[in-house]
C-alpha cells in the first residue's frame, strides 16, 4: 500500500494512522486492518500496537491503523475481516 490509499479510495480511517512514507522495506513491517478484523480478534480492546502474523512474512507485523469495512463484490456480501 501507498500513503493516502485509503483516503483516495474513500475508506475511512477509524483509528491510528494510515501507511506513511517511512513504512518502507528498511522499517519494521506494519499493518492496517479493517474494523471487522479488529472486533473479531480483539473485542472491546484497542488493536493499535498489537501484532499479527501475516502469510509469507516470517515475523509478526504491528497494527498501526484500523479502517472501515469495504465490500468488494456486492452490497449484499457479508463483512469480511
Amino acid at each position: 500500500m501507498t500513503p493516502d490509499y485509503f483516503r483516495t479510495m474513500k475508506i475511512p480511517l477509524l483509528q491510528g494512522r494510515d501507511f506513511a512514507d517511512r513504512d518502507d522495506l528498511q522499517s519494521p513491517p506494519v499493518a492496517v486492518i479493517n474494523q471487522t478484523f479488529a472486533r473479531t480478534m480483539w473485542p472491546g480492546e484497542d488493536p493499535i500496537g498489537k501484532r499479527i502474523r501475516v502469510p509469507d512474512f516470517k515475523i509478526s507485523v504491528a497494527i498501526v491503523g484500523v479502517v472501515g469495512d469495504v465490500k468488494h463484490r456486492s452490497s449484499t456480501e457479508p463483512r469480511q475481516p
